[in-house]
């Protein structure tokens, strides 16, 4: 064998198997802000899934954000990947009756969110929206 063109001399009949390590890629899923949500390492040709809850963006004033997916869009493994969170941005855009002091649903994109006299918003699940 010379090492630098890997020649092997065979004397006789042989038959050779290769044998090949998959290679693995980092695939990482970041909040807006550059947190990192996670970090998997996986083989050519995976389907990258995230397994976190949905990310959340804190809100901006009267401003909350709802999540809408990644960017780029998640496609099957063929190198190192990131994928960003990314958000649609909603103003309150609701009047809540002070003398009522009641809860006001919110629907936005089928989803519905409850907005608290406090100014304070939960999604369906009661998970408060940051």
């Amino acid at each position: 064998v010379t090492s630098a063109e890997r020649t092997i001399l065979l004397s006789k009949d042989m038959e050779l198997t290769a044998e090949f390590a998959p290679i693995d890629y980092i695939i990482m899923f970041l909040n807006s802000d550059s947190t990192l949500l996670q970090l998997d390492t996986l083989a050519y040709g995976a389907m990258p899934e995230y397994r976190g809850e949905n990310p959340v963006k804190p809100m901006e004033g009267e401003t909350f954000f709802v999540f809408t997916g990644w960017e780029p869009s998640i496609e099957a493994v063929t190198g190192d990947a990131t994928y960003v969170a990314t958000y649609e941005s909603h103003g309150t855009g609701v009047a809540v009756p002070n003398e009522t002091k009641q809860p006001t649903k919110i629907w936005l994109n089928g989803k519905m969110y409850i907005l608290l006299p406090g100014g304070q918003i939960f999604d369906s699940t009661g998970k408060k929206v940051e």
